[in-house]
């Protein structure tokens, strides 16, 4: 049982040892953790830091240093603790308790508070070192620096105004676009235009800070919060005053909003900059607020992360097949693989993991793991008399970093003994960053290859038409968002028009999400002879996909009902 009165004095002797210390690794910090091991039975205590999550995962080597080390350490109970520093940098500290000393539940809450001290004690010696190397002002734009902030952060809480302050940390977009663009000169006189437009806008009792590059943080009063949100979501600045041209700056932004409880600035710090890496990486929106919604989010993402390794080993991960069909005669004439995971009987569905993978080289394993599976499945219905129609095989254009991308794929099809007319690789278009001379080699490779390949979500992306001029697609499949709703005529005439744009370039169309018979009959219209969705099927387990290759008839059934519905209309 702990004797709670003797560990509270022995945690006030390490703070006030730890009050003047600057360097986290030296004789005077050891000395002061000294006194709460002695009393926890702490026999090891080591930190690693890490640059990012995936470098922790996969346990890169990183800066580490030991606190605190004896030899009688009993392994078998160490205790981790992964945190987030002040900078966003995930932190591991490890605890051992000496050999023959158990620790309990009440010992191990004990162990896990001393943890939170050391990682507010080095966050606090990393603060005080900024401001002694850099004071308070950033020494590249006109703006105060992180030292600053967090100082202004702990003012407040001393003081008992937090509650009236938001802090939003934001990092610019597209900057290495404009960059090129403008040129790096012209860029950042734009950048520090935007944010000082924003500090105008913020009362003088703001504070602006640069981070570092096109990293910023600020605190504002809460009256201001739409301010900053509608600043956030872009300005247009003009860069050219002859001609007048201007060019919109916009932000990804995270938001944490202080309480009476906020304990320090580093707490801030930690919070604000989960929020905006989640808006970095989220799809749909570029402005996060840090709230029980996002900590659940981001636990659901650490599962994610964590339980995947062995997903694969397991194969909880699923290939299901969706069938693609020839209008004008209601065959199926190919599919899309889709990954479904199976864990403890339940379907995870995939936008709760796939877009987690993504933002990740985890992604790229799920890929190969598929093409695999797919050709498997191949190779056995071909050994099986089975007719085999082509399938699809999604993969990320984070790939296109690996040299190796096409010889691997090659590689999958050949170990099978897979006919290549079988495959098809569909690479997404809805990326920020786009490797245009990868993306033509891998392309130009798979054709040579004798695999064709498709680019799927067309039109939702941000790639230039050059990528549909100049590369050697087979397909292109249209995004479900480009369907019309009811007496859309503009959303009509897109669809239209991207339809007749690639049968004019001698490309097969297909056009995914189809649900209606209005919907198939008015692609039917426009020229597109292949069509996905619900309205015909949803993916498919292997089984019932293997009873639409082995019974057409099914699929000409559809056929026939919607001949025999528009009589009866």
């Amino acid at each position: 049982m702990i004797d709670y009165k003797a560990y509270a004095e022995a945690m006030d002797s390490y703070v006030h040892k730890m009050i003047d210390i600057m360097d986290a690794d030296s004789p005077e910090s050891r000395e002061a953790v000294e006194i709460p091991c002695k009393f926890l039975g702490i026999a090891h205590v080591s930190v690693k830091r890490y640059e990012t999550m995936l470098e922790k995962k996969n346990n890169t080597p990183c800066e580490s240093f030991p606190l605190y080390n004896k030899a009688d350490r009993d392994e078998e109970q160490r205790l981790d603790y992964t945190d987030i520093n002040d900078v966003g940098n995930p932190v591991e500290f490890t605890f051992m308790p000496h050999k023959g000393v158990v620790w309990d539940q009440e010992d191990k809450k004990a162990v896990h508070v001393f943890q939170r001290l050391l990682r507010i004690h080095f966050a606090r010696i990393r603060t005080k070192k900024l401001a002694e190397n850099y004071m308070y002002k950033d020494r590249e734009m006109d703006f105060y620096n992180l030292a600053y902030y967090m100082n202004t952060i702990n003012r407040l809480i001393r003081e008992e105004r937090a509650i009236e302050y938001n802090t939003c940390r934001f990092n610019m977009q597209r900057m290495g676009y404009i960059n090129m663009l403008l040129g790096r000169k012209r860029s950042s006189e734009l950048l520090e235009r935007y944010v000082k437009m924003l500090k105008s806008k913020l009362g003088a009792e703001s504070v602006v800070a640069r981070i570092g590059g096109d990293n910023f943080i600020c605190v504002y009063k809460k009256e201001y919060q739409k301010t900053v949100e509608e600043h956030m979501s872009g300005i247009h600045i003009i860069y050219n005053e002859d001609t007048g041209e201007s060019i919109r700056l916009t932000a990804y932004a995270g938001y944490y909003f202080l309480t009476r409880d906020t304990e320090d600035a580093n707490e801030v710090m930690d919070d604000v900059s989960m929020a905006v890496a989640q808006a970095k990486n989220d799809r749909f929106r570029s402005q996060i607020f840090f709230d029980d919604t996002l900590i659940e989010k981001l636990n659901h993402k650490k599962m994610v992360e964590t339980m995947f390794p062995e997903a694969l080993e397991k194969k909880e991960i699923k290939v299901f097949y969706q069938p693609k069909i020839q209008l004008d005669s209601y065959q199926m004439i190919g599919a899309e693989a889709l990954s479904r995971w199976i864990h403890d009987g339940k379907m995870m569905p995939p936008d709760s993991f796939i877009p987690i993978l993504e933002q990740s080289m985890a992604i790229c394993k799920l890929d190969f793991y598929m093409l695999e599976h797919v050709c498997r499945d191949i190779r056995r219905w071909i050994d099986e008399g089975k007719n085999p129609v082509k399938v699809s095989v999604n993969f990320s254009r984070k790939h296109l970093t690996d040299e190796h991308f096409l010889n691997n794929i090659v590689q999958i099809v050949n170990m099978y003994d897979i006919p290549r007319d079988y495959i098809e690789i569909e690479l997404t278009e809805t990326t920020k960053d786009l490797d245009y001379e990868g993306l033509k080699k891998l392309v130009t490779g798979l054709q040579e290859a004798g695999i064709s390949s498709s680019i799927d979500d067309f039109g939702i992306g941000y790639s230039s038409m050059n990528i549909i001029r100049d590369l050697p697609w087979k397909v292109i499949k249209i995004d479900k968002s480009f369907l019309p709703k009811e007496n859309d005529d503009k959303q009509y005439t897109v669809l239209k028009h991207l339809i007749g744009m690639a049968t004019e370039l001698g490309l097969d169309c297909i056009v995914e999400g189809v649900e209606t018979n209005e919907q198939v009959e008015l692609i039917k219209q426009d020229g597109c002879g292949l069509a996905q969705g619900f309205y015909f099927d949803r993916p498919l387990e292997v089984d019932s996909f293997e009873d639409r290759l082995m019974n057409p008839r099914i699929i000409e059934n559809k056929k026939v009902s919607n001949e025999e519905e528009n009589k009866n209309e």
